[in-house]
C-alpha cells in the first residue's frame, strides 16, 4: 500500500510547471487525501486510476475525481476545493461537461466552507460553460441568504435555454409563497405543473401539486394523485395526507390507469418502465426476477404488464401489491379485492375490470401463475 501510495504520489508530482497558487497542496495534505481515496473510492474509479495512472492526458479528469470523492465523503473540504481548483487549471483541459460539474462541486465545497461569494462565482463560471443546473445552484444559493428577488431573477434569466425541473420548482414555490414577487399560489402551481410535466417522478414537487389541489382548487381526487404518486416515492407527509379525511375516500387508481390508454405499444412500455424504475424499492427493472423468481414486466406480443412466476402463499401479497402500484399506484383497495380472489383454489381464469383496465389471473396459487394487467380498448 505504501508503495502504491508513493506511485500516486509521484505522479501528481510529476508535472514540472507547478505555480505557487491557491491550488498549491503540501505533500501531506496530497497523500492524505489520495490514502482516503484509495479506502473509500469508487471500484470504477481506482480501476481508472490503475489503467490511467501514468498518462498525462489524464491527469485532470483523475485529480477531478480525487477532489469529487472528498466533497462525497464530507472529508478535508480544503483539500477538496484546491484539488478542484487544480484540475481545471490542468491541461490537457478536461472535457466541457466534466469542467461544468467541477464548476458545480467547486461552488459546493465554497459554500460548505462558507465561502458564498466565491461559490455564486462559481456557479457562475458553470453557467457559462453551459451547465443548465448550474442555475438552479445559484438561484438556491440566493434563497438561502434570504435574497428571494435575486433567486427569482436567476430562475427566470434561465427560462427557457437552461430551464430544469428542479427549477421549475423552485420558482413555483416563490411565487407560490409570495417570497421575492407578489404571491400568487396559480402562477405558482403553473410552475410545479410544468416541472411536473418535465419529470413526474420527484415527490416534492408531487406533495405541492397535492397541496394545492386539496387546500386551493379542492380537487380531491387530483390531490390523491400527487399525493398517492410521491408516497409511493417514499414521501412520508404524502401518506400521511392520504389519510386526511379530505380525500381518504377519493381513489385515483384510475387516473393512473388511463395513462397507458390510447398509447401505441413503445409509449407504454416506456411508461411502464419508468414506474417500475422510479417506484420500485430496489430499482427493479423491466425483465428482471427477484429473489423467488418472479418478474414483473412487460407482456410478450400484447400491450399489458405481465407477471410470471411461482406464487406462493409467502410472496403473491408483496408480488401482487408490487405489480398494482406500477399500474395503478394508488391500489390499496383494488389489491385487497384481487388478493382474495387469488386466496380462492381454482385452476381457470379469473378477469376483474376497472373503466381502465382488466386484470386477469390465470391458473391456481401455488401453480406457474400469471397476473395480467391489460388495458381497456375504447
Amino acid at each position: 500500500m505504501k508503495a502504491r501510495l508513493c506511485l500516486i504520489l509521484a505522479f501528481f508530482c510529476s508535472f514540472t510547471v507547478c505555480a505557487k497558487n491557491e491550488a498549491d497542496l503540501s505533500e501531506t495534505d496530497r497523500l492524505s487525501a489520495i490514502n482516503y481515496f484509495l479506502e473509500h473510492g469508487k471500484v470504477d474509479d481506482l480501476r481508472r486510476y490503475g489503467d490511467h495512472l501514468a498518462d498525462p492526458r489524464w491527469k485532470a479528469m483523475l485529480t477531478y475525481t480525487l477532489a469529487s470523492t472528498l466533497l462525497d465523503g464530507n472529508t478535508q473540504l480544503q483539500t477538496a476545493k484546491k484539488l478542484m481548483l487544480e484540475s481545471l487549471a490542468i491541461k490537457p483541459a478536461l472535457t466541457r461537461i466534466t469542467k461544468q460539474d467541477a464548476y458545480i462541486k467547486l461552488g459546493i465545497v465554497e459554500e460548505k466552507l462558507h465561502e458564498v461569494d466565491q461559490a455564486q462565482n462559481s456557479y457562475q463560471q458553470a453557467m457559462s460553460q453551459g451547465s443548465a443546473i448550474a442555475c438552479n445552484y445559484l438561484g438556491v444559493s440566493f434563497e438561502q441568504q434570504k435574497d428571494y428577488v435575486k433567486a427569482r431573477d436567476i430562475y427566470e434569466s434561465c427560462i427557457p435555454d437552461h430551464v430544469t425541473p428542479l427549477l421549475l420548482m423552485n420558482l413555483g414555490s416563490l411565487y407560490y409563497n409570495g417570497f421575492g414577487v407578489e404571491q400568487d399560489r396559480k402562477k405558482g402551481a403553473d410552475f410545479w405543473q410544468q416541472s411536473f410535466n418535465s419529470f413526474p417522478y420527484d415527490p416534492d414537487v408531487n406533495y405541492n401539486l397535492g397541496i394545492y389541489y386539496q387546500q386551493i382548487t379542492h380537487n380531491y381526487l387530483q390531490a390523491r394523485y400527487h399525493f398517492s404518486l410521491a408516497a409511493q416515492l417514499g414521501d412520508k407527509a404524502s401518506k400521511q395526507k392520504l389519510k386526511n379525511s379530505d380525500i381518504a375516500y377519493e381513489d385515483s387508481s384510475e387516473l393512473f390507469a388511463s395513462e397507458f390508454l390510447k398509447i401505441d405499444k413503445e409509449s407504454f412500455n416506456r411508461l411502464l418502465d419508468d414506474r417500475i424504475f422510479y417506484l420500485s424499492s430496489q430499482t427493479r427493472v423491466d425483465g428482471e426476477a427477484d429473489d423467488d423468481g418472479v418478474i414483473i414486466g412487460h407482456c410478450e406480443g400484447k400491450i399489458g404488464l405481465c407477471v410470471t412466476g411461482r406464487l406462493t402463499e409467502k410472496n403473491i401479497k408483496k408480488v401482487l401489491d408490487e405489480a398494482l402500484s406500477y399500474y395503478f399506484v394508488d391500489a390499496s383497495s383494488l389489491s385487497e379485492i384481487i388478493y382474495y380472489k387469488l386466496k380462492m383454489p381454482r385452476d381457470n381464469k379469473e378477469t376483474l375490470t376497472n373503466p381502465s383496465a382488466q386484470v386477469i389471473l390465470m391458473n391456481a396459487l401455488d401453480k406457474n401463475h400469471s397476473i395480467m394487467i391489460l388495458p381497456v380498448s375504447k
